[in-house]
């Protein structure tokens, strides 16, 4: 006897209709309506300058006969390299995709180590904080990496530490790290966050995370603590 057909709506918990719906929302979502007003800017600069390259270079090797293609195709193009490079793709994936896992504790301890190391010498910013499921001793296969930075004030400072976070990304996207990170202007853009989470500190050049919060973990607490 065959299989009574299913409706439309068990269809749609299937992990096909997951990604169909939540990959297109995040390639045009892009963390854009979480973004501190910096880090707003510095995205779409950023998508601007990608975008009239890819022009340039379509116009050059006189790919498509119209402008107006070539402009869509840029644009298209751009917002792609974006989401790839300078977005939240590995956690997209995650939570689109039932059986696929997070690359594990080991290589989140790596980078936060390696991460630690490079913030060292960005003056730029001044806090990085960890949160989320890592610092509520509830990490898991289908955890994120959620960080934080706040950086210091002046334009030059913004520019700096934007590049920073946006080059993180890449790095994260490379060793296939969930990493969910933002920029804040000031100390106030942590407020977002949930109110009974204890961070791990792994910079604080001018005590703020101190002053801000009665309790937190400093990171080398943390890396002896957590072992994998």
């Amino acid at each position: 006897m065959s299989s009574k057909p299913k409706k439309w709506w068990e269809v749609r918990k299937k992990n096909w209709w997951r990604a169909f719906r939540n990959l297109p929302v995040f390639w045009m979502h892009q963390r854009t309506t979480y973004m501190d007003k910096t880090e707003f800017f510095f995205h779409i600069f950023l998508s601007i300058i990608v975008t009239m390259v890819l022009y340039t270079i379509l116009a050059a090797y006189e790919l498509f006969s119209s402008q107006w293609t070539r402009i869509l195709a840029a644009a298209i193009a751009t917002r792609t390299l974006t989401y790839l490079f300078n977005d939240h793709f590995w956690g997209g994936l995650l939570v689109s995709f039932s059986f696929i896992k997070n690359c594990g504790k080991k290589s989140i301890r790596k980078y936060l180590i390696n991460s630690h190391r490079r913030i060292s010498r960005c003056n730029s910013i001044h806090s990085y904080n960890v949160y989320g499921s890592l610092v509520r001793g509830e990490f898991h296969g289908k955890s994120d990496l959620d960080v934080r930075y706040i950086r210091r004030r002046g334009f030059i400072n913004a520019l700096a530490a934007n590049s920073f976070a946006a080059k993180e990304r890449v790095i994260a996207f490379l060793t296939r790290i969930p990493l969910d990170s933002f920029v804040g202007d000031k100390v106030e853009f942590l407020d977002k966050l949930r109110s009974d989470e204890i961070p791990i500190v792994i910079k604080d050049d001018e005590s703020m995370m101190a002053k801000k919060y009665k309790k937190y973990v400093p990171f080398d607490k943390f890396l002896r603590d957590f072992n994998p």
